[in-house]
């Protein structure tokens, strides 16, 4: 059986900060917490409360500062509840976070979310060379976060926002090379079964922990996005246009982006045996599929 008290009247997060160092860049903050915590490790019975104090970070992936200025959970027994959870990007602009958990014991927590804002900065500029997206990529979002410590589902919509400038940096595989086969052209008349190419790409999960998503996304012609296929040339392509995509990540870790992306401007930068630069324009009324 267990019954003891825990006060943390702040802890300093900088000491933790080499542990999450992959992810996670200029960690800062405190945090705070009072629990009681009873009865036996398989049926623990926690009150209390634990929150964040003045908490900053940079996620590595995407290069964005998130400042928390204050979060709270709160422990009744083996229900947990999300208090006051605001991120804030780096020009202010507010995330809510929402909803409540369940603990059966200390490794058995699930939880369900929901995480909301109009406008929010979610990719930064190029920080970090682990960084595949940068930006400014803007965005309006709602979705719905369900799961435990092993495994989280995520379903909703989210939309590009006008005058977001989002750039992928194609990184060569291990079988591949240069992006060989990641733009191909054809002729829309003549398309058949066997022409059609499904957006997949499949990763080796890298820790225990998976995701499962599945979401909307909505882009309008007044926001650009940029292929880069090849850092060292300078190959790119850039386009603007209406998409509705859906994007799903299994557990496993395949991803597929389905939909049209229907142009009404883009650019296709090539450069030949590194000696010859030649840039294609894409007309109006082209789509990507």
């Amino acid at each position: 059986e267990m019954d003891f008290r825990v006060i943390m009247n702040p802890l300093n997060l900088k000491p933790i900060a080499a542990f999450v160092s992959p992810y996670v860049d200029s960690l800062s903050g405190g945090l705070r917490g009072d629990l009681s915590i009873k009865g036996s490790f398989k049926e623990p019975l926690i009150n209390g409360t634990l929150g964040l104090d003045s908490s900053y970070l940079i996620v590595k992936q995407t290069g964005t500062p998130l400042h928390i200025p204050s979060a709270g959970l709160r422990f009744e027994g083996q229900k947990i509840f999300f208090e006051g959870m605001t991120l804030f990007d780096s020009a202010g602009r507010p995330a809510t976070i929402t909803g409540n958990g369940h603990a059966e014991n200390l490794t058995d927590i699930q939880y369900q979310l929901k995480l909301q804002t109009d406008k929010f900065l979610l990719s930064g500029k190029k920080r970090y060379e682990e960084q595949l997206v940068s930006g400014p990529l803007y965005a309006g979002m709602e979705l719905n976060i369900k799961g435990d410590l092993t495994e989280a589902n995520i379903r909703g919509s989210v939309r590009i926002l006008d005058s977001s400038l989002i750039t992928y940096t194609y990184k060569e595989s291990d079988n591949g090379s240069s992006g060989e086969g990641l733009i191909e052209f054809f002729d829309p008349l003549k398309i058949n079964d066997l022409d059609s190419v499904a957006l997949q790409a499949k990763a080796k999960p890298k820790s225990k922990f998976q995701l499962d998503v599945n979401s909307s996304i909505n882009i309008t012609p007044k926001s650009t996005i940029i292929i880069v296929l090849d850092e060292l040339t300078g190959d790119q392509l850039s386009v603007n246009g209406n998409a509705n995509l859906n994007f799903s990540m299994a557990p496993g870790g395949e991803i597929e982006l389905v939909g049209n992306y229907d142009l009404e401007s883009g650019k296709y930068n090539m450069t030949l045996a590194g000696l010859i630069k030649k840039d294609f324009e894409i007309s109006k009324g082209s789509n990507i599929t």
